[in-house]
């Protein structure tokens, strides 16, 4: 089946996740590491039943539940890597992967940009969830 062009332009597409250090163009795509993440995290609760069970006991909730739950937000752990600041520390991919950013130089912003908090800020400032 033929991808249609709004399927290769998908925004989703135009981020990064991880960044080759050896090739300014490589990257493995944001969406598709949150993916793997959520996947390796499925994998590891199926055979290491005193972690999930750890979850529940922390949690008070019952495990079939809870694991849909916890691998949801471990996919969007990197939310925060969507922050232009992030995509700036590997400006080459940046710029193949959105053309808006083509030819831009990384940030002084970029270095040491806290992916982590610019997330948690997104989801539960920014989409209303703190008020």
């Amino acid at each position: 089946m033929a991808r249609s062009e709004s399927q290769i332009d998908a925004p989703w597409r135009r981020y990064w996740g991880k960044a080759s250090r050896d090739d300014s163009r490589s990257c493995h795509l944001l969406a598709y590491h949150c993916l793997d993440v959520a996947a390796v995290a499925e994998a590891w609760l199926e055979k290491d039943r005193p972690l999930l069970d750890a979850f529940v006991r922390s949690s008070g909730a019952e495990a079939d539940c809870l694991r849909p739950w916890l691998l949801f937000f471990l996919a969007l752990h990197d939310l925060g890597k969507m922050d232009v600041r992030f995509q700036l520390k590997e400006p080459g991919v940046a710029g193949t992967l959105n053309p808006r950013l083509r030819g831009h130089p990384s940030l002084r912003e970029s270095i040491g940009f806290p992916h982590g908090q610019a997330g948690y800020k997104w989801f539960f400032i920014e989409m209303g969830m703190y008020h």
